[in-house]
Formats: C-alpha cells, structure tokens, sequence
C-alpha cells in the first residue's frame, strides 16, 4: 500500500482578516484535492505507458480522499498483464509466454508453464515439483509495488509540486476574489 499525504506549511503572515484566513484554507482544500486527482491521472499514464496494464485496472487501486492519496493492490496473475496464447489449447508445440513491462517484451514461462480454465477466466499455472500435483498460480507485481517504486518517487514528487502550486494559486485568486481582496 502506498500513501501520499499533501499538507503544506505556510508561513504565518500576522493577523490576517477572518474572511481571508478561511479563503485561504479552502483555496489549500481545493488545490489538494485538484493536485491528487491530476496525480492520480499521472500515475495512471505512466503505468500504461511502462507496463501491459489497462488504465482501468490501475484506476480502480487508486483511492483518493483528501488530503491522502492510496494505492491498494494485491498481486496480479500474468493474464492481467499479457499472455500468449490466452486459450487452453490441446496442441502443446507452443511454449507459454507472458510479459509485464513493455520495454522487457514477452519470456517464456518455462517447461512445466501451463493454462487452466478456471470459473474467473485462464490463468497461468506452474508445478511445482516432479509430480502432478501441487501446482501455484504465476504472479507479477501488484501495481501498489509499480506505483511506489523508488524510480518513479522523483516525477510524482516534481508532479505533485507543480501541480499544487499552480491550483493554489488558481483558487487563492478565486477565493480571495469572492471576499473582496485581489
């Protein structure tokens, strides 16, 4: 699980009419929650962008209730990323590929790789010893681990700030103008 918690400090100005005080904190109210669904949007596009995601599946982890932000994720079987075939088959002459970053291309699974038809859908199963059974289901990362990976820290935090200056100056200058300051 990730969180992103937006509260910035402001320096303390003087007495500040009453009008002015609550404009400003509702200008920061706005402008967090403006900056972390521009953030959430960001983190969506660079996730489809780098990984074999759709921007619905990404979406949907994402929480957003100001002022926090949460990625929630548990970890994706390969069909959620991409996989060839992604039918069961009776020929075997194919071995099982699947691929989770775009730039990594698709590998193969390895020789005891294999589909199965379950009620949600085809997944990708591995045995686990020299025997039939056990068998466990081929995972890749959770996009809570893709969304928090130390690469990604610096654009998000670069996003986050330019995003939030600029929307609080917007709604400072909309606040401000209802309570008759400029």
């Amino acid at each position: 699980m990730i969180t992103l918690n937006i509260s910035p400090s402001w320096p303390n100005v003087g007495a500040i009419p009453k009008q002015l005080e609550s404009a400003q904190r509702k200008s920061i109210k706005q402008a967090q929650a403006d900056t972390l669904k521009s953030l959430r949007a960001f983190i969506v596009r660079s996730l489809t962008d780098e990984y074999y995601l759709k921007a619905g599946q990404v979406r949907e982890t994402i929480a957003v209730r100001p002022p926090v932000l949460s990625v929630r994720s548990g970890m994706l079987t390969l069909d959620k990323y991409k996989l060839s075939p992604n039918r069961v088959r009776a020929r075997k002459g194919r071995p099982l590929m699947a691929g989770v970053r775009k730039a990594g291309g698709m590998k193969p699974l390895g020789p005891r790789a294999f589909l199965l038809s379950r009620g949600t859908g085809v997944k990708p199963f591995a045995r686990v010893g020299s025997s039939r059974m056990p068998i466990k289901v081929l995972t890749g990362p959770s996009i809570a681990q893709l969304a928090g990976a130390p690469d990604r820290e610096e654009g998000v935090s670069r996003h986050v700030e330019d995003v939030f200056t600029r929307r609080y100056e917007y709604w400072w200058g909309v606040n401000s103008a209802k309570v008759g300051a400029k």
